[in-house]
C-alpha cells in the first residue's frame, strides 16, 4: 500500500469492536463513477466476472474460513505490529540500477559459441562477472544452497537449480543446448502489455506476436503441461485460448483462478471492483503431438501415466494466499501441480525473476529475486 493508506488501515484495525466489526470513522474517498460507455472488451470482462464471480467467491470464503481454524493469518495484536513491508519496499527501490544493467547486458551482450552453450557450473562462493554467465546454460548442482558474487553483488542460490540469463532473441538456447531437457511442465508469467507497466515502467513488456513465437512444442515432452499466468484482462484470457496455444499445439485443459488476501483475512480490493480484481488467473494446457505423428506402439508406460495424470486436472480451481508485496510475483506452484506430474519432474519456468530448487528459470531478469537484500539471515 502507499504509506497513506496504511495509515488508514491501521487506524481501521485499532478501533475494532467487540463483534469484531470496524468502528473506524475514516472513509476512503470514493472515486468518480465514469460516464462512459464500456466499450467492447470492458463489456466481455464485465461477462467472464459475472460468470466466475459465485464459483470463486464460495471457494474463497470456504478456504478464508479454514484458514482461519488452522492459524494462518495473524491475531489482531500482530496485525497492529505490521509496518507496510517497510524494508522489501526499500530494496525493490534501491536495487533499479542493478536490473537495468542486468538487462542491458542480455541484450548487448555475445552470442555464444558452440562450447559456450555447454554451460559452465557454479560453486559456493564464485565470484563471475555478469558478461560471463549472459547467454549461457548456467547450473549449480548441489544440494545445499550457495552464496555467489556477480559482479560484486550477492545472489542466492536454491539447491540443483539452473538458468540462462538472456533476452527473448536467445531463448532458442533452450532448446539447442545439451545442457536444458525436454520439460514435464513449463509455467510463464508474460510480461503482457498494459497501461500501468507503459506509465509505471517496471519491467519491459512484450506484444502478442513476440509471444507466438516461443518454441513450447520443442521445449516440452510429448505430454508437458503448459501453465500461462493471466492478468484479469479478458483479451488476454481469450488470446491465450484461442491462438497462443493452438499457435503452440497446446489443448486447453483448465482455467484456475488464484485469489489475492490481505494477512487480516481480506481480499486485497473488492471483489466487484470496477477498476481492480484481487485475482489473476492460470490457464493450464498439454502439449499434443498431431494424430498422424503417434504411434501407440512405441508409447511408453510413463508417458501413458503422465496422460492418465493430466486428464485428472480439475476444470476449475481456486488458490487463495497472501501475495508478495514485490511488484508481479507469484504464488510457487511446485506442490499444487505435483499431483498432475511425473516423479521427479523437469520444470521450466520462462520470464522468471527468480530461481527455483530442481527447476530450470529463463529470463532477461532471472536473477532478480535472488539478490542477498531480499533474505534475512536464519540461525
Amino acid at each position: 500500500m502507499m504509506d497513506s493508506q496504511f495509515e488508514v488501515t491501521q487506524e481501521s484495525h485499532s478501533h475494532m469492536g467487540a463483534t469484531g466489526e470496524l468502528e473506524s470513522s475514516v472513509k476512503r474517498k470514493r472515486k468518480r463513477k465514469r460516464k462512459a460507455e464500456l466499450n467492447y472488451g470492458e463489456v466481455k470482462a464485465a461477462e467472464y466476472h459475472d460468470q466466475i464471480k459465485d464459483q470463486v467467491l464460495t471457494a474463497v470464503n470456504t478456504l478464508l474460513e479454514l484458514g482461519k481454524e488452522v492459524g494462518y493469518f495473524p491475531t489482531e495484536k500482530n496485525l497492529q505490529d505490521l509496518d507496510n513491508n517497510v524494508r522489501a519496499r526499500a530494496a525493490v527501490k534501491s536495487l533499479g540500477e542493478t536490473d537495468i544493467c542486468t538487462e542491458e547486458s542480455c541484450y548487448h551482450g555475445d552470442f555464444p559459441s558452440i562450447k559456450d552453450q555447454q554451460g559452465i557450473i557454479l560453486k559456493h562462493n564464485d565470484d563471475v562477472t555478469m558478461s560471463s554467465i549472459v547467454n549461457r546454460p548456467v547450473r549449480y548442482p548441489r544440494d545445499d544452497p550457495a552464496v555467489v558474487s556477480v559482479d560484486n553483488d550477492l545472489y542466492l542460490l536454491p539447491p540443483r537449480c539452473s538458468f540462462l540469463l538472456s533476452d527473448f532473441s536467445r531463448v532458442n538456447l533452450l532448446q539447442t543446448s545439451t545442457e536444458f531437457p525436454r520439460f514435464d511442465m513449463i509455467v510463464m508469467d508474460p510480461p503482457w502489455q498494459n497501461k500501468s507497466v507503459k506509465r509505471l515502467k517496471k519491467y519491459y513488456s512484450m506484444s502478442n506476436e513476440d509471444l507466438l513465437d516461443i518454441p513450447i512444442p520443442r521445449l516440452g515432452t510429448d505430454n508437458s503441461l503448459v501453465v500461462v499466468w493471466v492478468t484479469n484482462r479478458w483479451q488476454h484470457i481469450q488470446f491465450v485460448k484461442d491462438t497462443l496455444f493452438p499457435r503452440w499445439s497446446v489443448q486447453f485443459l483448465a482455467e484456475w483462478h488464484w485469489v489475492k488476501v490481505t494477512k487480516a483475512c481480506e481480499m486485497v480490493y473488492t471483489f466487484d471492483s470496477p477498476h481492480r480484481k484481487p485475482y489473476e488467473v492460470l490457464i493450464i494446457g498439454s502439449c499434443r503431438k498431431p494424430k498422424t505423428e503417434t504411434n501407440s506402439e512405441g508409447i511408453d508406460e510413463e508417458t501413458v501415466s503422465q496422460e492418465r495424470a493430466t486428464s485428472q486436472i480439475p476444470v476449475s480451481k481456486v488458490i487463495v494466499s497472501i501475495p508478495c508485496c514485490i511488484h508481479s510475483v507469484k504464488p510457487p506452484l511446485q506442490e499444487v501441480m505435483k499431483e498432475y506430474l511425473p516423479p521427479n519432474p523437469h520444470c521450466l519456468e520462462l520470464f522468471a525473476r527468480n530461481l527455483t530448487p530442481d527447476w530450470t528459470s529463463w529470463g532477461n531478469q532471472v536473477l532478480k529475486h535472488q539478490h542477498k537484500i531480499y533474505f534475512d539471515a536464519v540461525t
